[in-house]
């Protein structure tokens, strides 16, 4: 986001948010921006420190990567994810790094979150499929990176392609039979 010094939250702080809380069970996630809500224009009292003409706000980064959350969550099957910390073998527990997943309850497709590009040892016996397709999706630019598709076997450390706050990926493992689409 830009915009004054009294901005509490950033794109990066929005999506991890919405990547958390869908990953850990949630319905859906909404995003709300302080400049269009009140519909903020110069000329116009400010409430809660708006400081971005709504019609440009509109185009800040937060709403558009909440556009590329829906997308690959109804891309996947939304609505058979559930919530599944233990296809997390090794990786961030806890604090602003911590990993969220969910897996498919047909095991058709597992989605880890994974906040800070840290290295993530999964469990992919939590996949109920032969072969599975791995892909990394980048949840800043909405797009998505064929790793590999290979035999469904035991444990593997993934690392992402780039690491550090703001450097948040996205692990999509799922049933290469699935055909589920690229994004």
């Amino acid at each position: 986001m830009t915009g004054g010094a009294r901005r509490i939250a950033t794109e990066k702080i929005l999506r991890q948010a919405a990547y958390w809380s869908v990953l850990a069970g949630a319905c859906g996630h909404t995003y709300g921006n302080n400049n269009i809500w009140q519909m903020w224009a110069p000329g116009r009292d400010s409430v809660i420190w708006a400081d971005t003409p709504w019609h440009e706000a509109i185009n800040h980064p937060g709403a558009f990567q909440m556009g590329h959350l829906r997308r690959l969550f109804e891309s996947r099957g939304f609505h058979k994810l559930v919530p599944d910390y233990a296809i997390v073998a090794d990786g961030p527990r806890t604090g602003a790094g911590k990993v969220r997943a969910a897996v498919a309850s047909d095991g058709s497709v597992a989605i880890v979150y994974i906040p800070r590009g840290d290295s993530v040892t999964l469990d992919k016996t939590r996949i109920r499929a032969a072969r599975v397709r791995e892909l990394w999706f980048d949840p800043r630019y909405g797009r998505m990176y064929h790793l590999l598709t290979h035999d469904n076997q035991g444990f593997q450390t993934y690392t992402p392609p780039s690491c550090g706050r703001g450097r948040d990926w996205v692990l999509v493992l799922e049933d290469e039979k699935a055909g589920f689409a690229m994004l």
